[in-house]
């Protein structure tokens, strides 16, 4: 799978999210229909810049109407909008199927990113790039294995109520209140040996993925099973 070799020169190179690409910005924002917009609504460089790595092996862009033929290896950027969770949909053809892989981008030039309503995806791939004293860094790291345990379980208590409260909740006057979460998450915890063990394992679980005769049959989470198997 030709995204095996994305997520590998982005790990070996994470400075290429730091780039400006102006061209392509162009580009995306006017397929996203943000041409002209402002800049807090424009799409951020390091999304910019994965596509162009995205571009750079092979993969070609999808607007979105079109969807992916078997064959060729494609890409979605945004196709939910800007508030959805996820970033890019990639199509690959494996075994004459097509396999969707979800990846969402965070970026931060502190020791924080936010999350989009709050959470991680458990079977989305993320890309958090951040920098520490000068030096550019990346985690790249299936979302239900960013968090420990006794964050996931708190979270779990926290979205019970937010969905609680939001079916619960009653109209003031004119207000329509409607509760969000805006959650940030440190990268103090993404040391060189963390980093390490997620990326492998990402690559272990695209490998048993590249070689399914199902690729549907299973979730990210359950082929990290079959990968560690695997492994062992």
């Amino acid at each position: 799978m030709k995204i095996l070799d994305v997520l590998q020169t982005i790990r070996r190179d994470p400075s290429l999210l730091e780039r400006q690409l102006p061209e392509l910005k162009g580009f995306l924002s006017k397929k996203a229909g943000k041409s002209g917009q402002g800049v807090a609504n424009s799409i951020p460089d390091h999304e910019v810049c994965f596509a162009d790595v995205l571009n750079s092996h092979g993969f070609l862009f999808l607007s979105k109407d079109v969807q992916p033929t078997v064959g060729f290896p494609y890409y979605h950027h945004q196709i939910g909008g800007t508030q959805t969770k996820i970033d890019f949909q990639i199509y690959e053809t494996v075994n004459e199927k097509i396999v969707t892989i979800p990846v969402d981008l965070k970026h931060t030039n502190s020791k924080t990113f936010y999350l989009n309503d709050g959470w991680f995806d458990s079977d989305t791939i993320y890309i958090v790039s951040w920098t520490l004293k000068k030096i550019n860094k990346v985690l790249i790291a299936y979302g239900n294995d960013i968090p420990t345990d006794e964050e996931q379980d708190y979270m779990n208590e926290l979205i019970a109520l937010k969905k609680k409260l939001n079916t619960e909740r009653k109209n003031t006057g004119s207000l329509v209140p409607y509760i969000r979460f805006a959650n940030q998450y440190k990268c103090d915890r993404f040391t060189e040996e963390f980093t390490n063990t997620q990326f492998e394992k990402v690559l272990s679980v695209l490998s048993v993925q590249s070689t399914e005769l199902e690729p549907h049959s299973q979730s990210a989470s359950q082929q990290t099973e079959v990968a560690q198997q695997t492994d062992e």
